[in-house]
């Protein structure tokens, strides 16, 4: 019988530390009456203005950064705290500051400075079904408080970054709609000072916001993405089976009529709403953008769209539920990092040096195509020597990345904080401090997820 070695014994044992960690954060089952399962498509909350007045109801971000469904991102520029940086530093550089220098009249001045790579705010973006809560601070930021892996509101970004992202508001004339059974209100980013997000109450009965829309879009490679359908900065909603309408001040209402089970095609530069092989309406061309809950956003400029079916209804009777309740929680990544020179490093894990999430996405694109990929649904990315990466998904799909920061020469590196087990399994801390692992030296990361099926292997 063959003895196995060491080495790879400690790598199964801190496998199963980092596992058995991760477990403790599934939360409980939801019960029939849980507020997880009141959750729909729909985004539900309670904007709080700047004079204290308070509205609840359905909400719609209107503007190029607008969502109305909880797939949809929150989109801005991250400030990197000082504490990120701080972590990075020691890290990959030893703790040996960068040094700006100048020459006046024949002396040298030298100062202490960021790097180059963190001079400059990092994208962000979250799924506003991650977030709980929206501050504006009143300095053209929003602090942003995701839910944590117990289900209740992360505070503010702490003084490592290590929590919500803090990010540039939205233009100030930009608007969010606050849509209920009784009213409807329509308040600028400039008079708001709270949004706080939960599901709509339960027994919500009377007239309601129209409901977005569900469909399939197809690129030109042939690769199809499901979810919740905009078009350009436009969101398409259904107040029935025969009206399509697009909620924009420079596009009539009228745009689009009786297209259910229609197709949006490209053709000769425009695209056409058909109908039994009848054009309809042509609607200037544009890009579409799908909020897909199992992917994470899509945006396929016009030139790189095929065709984009628009289905009644919306998803299939039962996977709303599923999706809906993987909202109300989040999770710190962790795996291993193996090293192109074959070292495998188990533990806690920073991509990019900032993102440590479930609820991060992972920016990129892929033949023409930007996606924001969810990190909770990433089993594997390994790198191309060629160039980008490749990203194994939990669905069975594989995406080759490139561009963006994330996924190319621009990307900071992988912190990971390495874990030793016990010879039971049981979690024993720390056996150094953050490591640093260059982008250069990457060969792969295979994240495991307190899901059900990836805990059992």
């Amino acid at each position: 019988m063959c003895q196995e070695s060491p080495p790879r014994r400690r790598s199964q044992l801190a496998r199963s530390a980092t596992l058995a960690v991760l477990a403790t954060l599934l939360p409980a089952v939801p019960q029939p009456d849980s507020p997880c399962n009141r959750y729909e498509e729909r985004i539900w909350g309670r904007v709080t203005a700047n004079d204290g007045q308070s509205h609840e109801g359905f909400l719609h971000f209107l503007g190029s950064r607008g969502g109305a469904t909880w797939a949809d991102p929150l989109l801005g520029r991250r400030e990197i705290s000082d504490g990120s940086y701080q972590l990075w530093l020691e890290a990959a550089r030893g703790g040996v500051p960068h040094l700006g220098v100048v020459e006046v009249g024949g002396y040298r001045v030298t100062w202490e400075e960021r790097y180059p790579e963190f001079t400059q705010p990092s994208r962000a973006s979250i799924r506003l079904g991650h977030v709980a809560s929206l501050a504006l601070d009143g300095e053209g930021s929003v602090v942003v408080s995701p839910w944590g892996p117990d289900g209740e509101p992360m505070g503010g970004a702490d003084s490592a970054g290590r929590v919500g992202p803090r990010i540039e508001a939205p233009f100030p004339d930009d608007e969010v709609r606050i849509e209920n059974a009784d009213s409807r209100v329509t308040m600028r980013w400039k008079e708001i000072a709270r949004i706080d997000f939960s599901p709509a109450p339960a027994g919500d009965s009377g007239r309601v916001a129209p409901r977005p829309l569900h469909g399939t879009a197809v690129d030109t490679v042939g690769r199809s993405y499901t979810g919740w359908v905009s078009w350009g900065a436009v969101r398409l909603e259904s107040d029935s089976l025969g009206k399509i309408v697009m909620r924009h001040d420079s596009v009539s209402a009228s745009v689009l009529h009786s297209i259910a089970h229609s197709e949006i095609a490209r053709r000769e530069g425009v695209a056409t709403v058909e109908r039994d092989g009848a054009i309809a309406r042509s609607v200037a061309p544009g890009p579409v953008r799908v909020a897909a809950p199992k992917l994470g956003v899509v945006e396929i400029p016009f030139g790189a769209l095929r065709s984009l079916r628009l289905v009644a209804g919306g998803p299939s009777e039962g996977s709303p539920r599923a999706v809906r309740c993987e909202w109300h929680r989040s999770w710190p990544l962790a795996g291993t990092v193996t090293t192109s020179g074959g070292e495998e490093i188990e533990g806690r894990i920073r991509w990019n040096a900032l993102k440590e999430w479930s609820w991060e996405l992972l920016e990129g694109s892929s033949g023409g195509v930007d996606l924001l990929v969810a990190f909770a649904e990433i089993e594997l990315m390994e790198r191309d020597p060629k160039g980008g990466l490749r990203v194994s998904l939990a669905d069975g799909r594989t995406l080759h990345l490139t561009d963006g920061g994330d996924v190319d020469e621009g990307n900071r590196g992988v912190l990971v904080f390495p874990t030793v087990a016990g010879a039971g399994g049981s979690w024993q801390g720390p056996s150094s401090g953050w490591r640093h692992v260059a982008w250069s030296e990457i060969g792969e990361v295979r994240l495991r997820h307190p899901r059900s099926g990836e805990l059992s292997r």
